[in-house]
């Protein structure tokens, strides 16, 4: 898809590059952009809205993520 300027969450100003990809989500294939980034993988908003999402906060804690109805 090419790159694109992103503000993080920390203000700083960032190019990246971005993807087209497919995803599995709530067992249904997605179109999503996909944005290449240093550090742990992040799902953005317009992804997880209409989920429950459960997580375990501690050490190799699990995340669910549940379709609301």
């Amino acid at each position: 898809m090419g790159q694109r300027k992103f503000t993080l969450a920390d203000g700083v100003v960032s190019i990246m590059n971005t993807y087209a990809a497919n995803v599995l989500w709530h067992e249904e294939p997605l179109g999503v952009m996909a944005v290449e980034s240093e550090g742990p993988a992040m799902a953005g908003m317009n992804l997880i809205w209409g989920s429950k999402i459960t997580l375990e906060a501690r050490d190799e804690g699990d995340i669910t993520v549940e379709r609301l109805p």
